[in-house]
C-alpha cells in the first residue's frame, strides 16, 4: 500500500474510531444475522469483545505499510480464532 494510501486510511481510522462502541455493535449484530451459530462461541455480554475488535484494528491500521511487524500479531490472532471454532465461513 502505497504511503498516500495509508495516510488516507489512518485519517479515516481516526475519525471512525471516535464511534467504535455503536460501529461494534452493529458488526456483532451482522455476524450473528449472518451467522447465527457464531453466537455460541462468545460469552451474552459482549462488551469486552467488542473492545477486543477494536483494539485489534487498531494494531492493523498502526501497522500498515508494516505488514512483516504485523504478520506475527496476525497469525497469533488466526491461531486463537480457530481455536475457539472460528471457521472461514465467520
Amino acid at each position: 500500500m502505497d504511503p498516500h494510501r495509508i495516510a488516507r486510511v489512518q485519517a479515516w481510522f481516526r475519525s471512525v474510531i471516535l464511534m467504535s462502541d455503536p460501529i461494534a455493535h452493529r458488526f456483532c449484530d451482522r455476524l450473528f444475522h449472518l451467522y447465527p451459530e457464531a453466537q455460541e462461541m462468545f460469552a451474552e455480554d459482549l462488551s469486552a469483545q467488542r473492545t477486543k475488535l477494536f483494539q485489534t484494528l487498531t494494531v492493523a491500521e498502526a501497522g500498515l505499510g508494516h505488514g512483516d511487524d504485523l504478520l506475527p500479531a496476525a497469525r497469533d490472532l488466526g491461531r486463537r480464532h480457530a481455536r475457539d471454532r472460528v471457521g472461514e465461513r465467520h
